[in-house]
């Protein structure tokens, strides 16, 4: 497929983004949410080197019933203890059940809900949620509105992926959206079912949904991780901003490298290393616990870091000869 170059001002990703509610996000560089190993441990790590302006949290899911406050007060302790504005992330199917736990977390001060349309986990998928939920745009739009209508005066936000199997059902999908009142979209240019696999033509994919989406600002996502891709997001697509996810296991430092591209502004300290970030991950970990739980959480951040057929990852992997990859 043949690029075409909007050439967006990718200047505008270091705005603020207003959210509803009166709050704002200082600028439109988004840490992705990483069920998993998006946690407390990685918030600390970042956010104590002053490498990621805000957060959304790893989804939580509400599948039956809605949490007690008193149990999402300590599922998000964690997040409530960061300095930075912390938008949480639901995943769920249920508009009503969506909408009373959203309603429980704005109570609890936090910056915003986004909801998660885009997780391709088939234990997700298999029972509805996440990325299944866009085989019926009505569906999502249902939950969407339920939220709204429940904190009209608080930010809520989607991600989503371009389709189920087809990227072309994204001509479906943000028109059932675009009128809802949300935020902001964060787009994975991949379908649900190509998972994490390489695919061409996701800028292009972006493109079509910032085409869609109007004046509602998209947020570019997947495989971000340099400056360059960062910029070629931008250009083809025209997107409001980007968001990295694992591209901040490989290059934790992506967010100042991007503001100092834009601005033209020397950064005030030097790029942090992946052997930096890991050892800030494996003090986090050690700080509380050397539990196998532990251990197998590092080996995941290294596994993110540097691949899992790296030297670097099995060195650490023969360190920690108890456990297996």
């Amino acid at each position: 497929m043949q690029e075409i170059l909007i050439m967006t001002d990718i200047k505008n990703w270091l705005k603020p983004l207003k959210l509803s509610g009166g709050t704002q996000l200082p600028n439109r560089l988004f840490p992705g949410p990483m069920e998993g190993i998006g946690g407390p441990f990685f918030r600390r790590a970042l956010e104590s080197a002053g490498l990621a302006d805000f957060w959304i949290t790893p989804f939580i899911r509400i599948s039956i019933n809605v949490p007690r406050k008193n149990r999402l007060a300590r599922i998000l302790a964690d997040w409530k203890e960061s300095k930075l504005p912390v938008i949480v992330q639901l995943l769920g199917s249920d508009p009503e059940l969506v909408a009373t736990s959203a309603k429980e977390i704005k109570e609890l001060g936090f910056a915003g809900i986004n909801l998660n349309f885009a997780c391709p986990s088939k234990m997700v998928t298999g029972s509805g949620g996440g990325g299944a939920m866009l085989k019926c745009p009505d569906a999502v739009r249902k939950v969407v509105l339920a939220v709204k209508q429940a904190c009209p005066d608080f930010s809520v936000s989607v991600k989503l992926r371009s389709g189920v199997s087809d990227p072309n059902e994204i001509n479906q999908i943000v028109p059932a959206l675009r009128d809802t009142g949300i935020d902001f979209m964060i787009l994975h240019f991949r379908t649900v079912r190509e998972m994490y696999d390489p695919v061409p033509g996701g800028p292009e994919r972006t493109a079509k949904a910032v085409e869609l989406a109007g004046s509602l600002p998209v947020i570019g996502n997947g495989d971000i991780d340099s400056i360059e891709k960062a910029e070629k997001m931008g250009n083809i697509s025209g997107c409001a901003g980007i968001c990295a996810a694992r591209g901040l296991f490989r290059a934790p430092s992506l967010f100042p490298l991007i503001k100092s591209h834009i601005s033209g502004k020397p950064m005030q300290n030097p790029p942090m290393s992946k052997d930096e970030l890991f050892n800030a991950l494996r003090e986090q970990c050690g700080e509380r616990g050397k539990s196998r739980g532990k251990k197998n959480l590092l080996v995941e951040y290294a596994k993110c870091i540097w691949g899992k057929n790296s030297p670097e990852f099995q060195r650490l992997i023969s360190s920690f000869s108890t456990l297996h990859s």
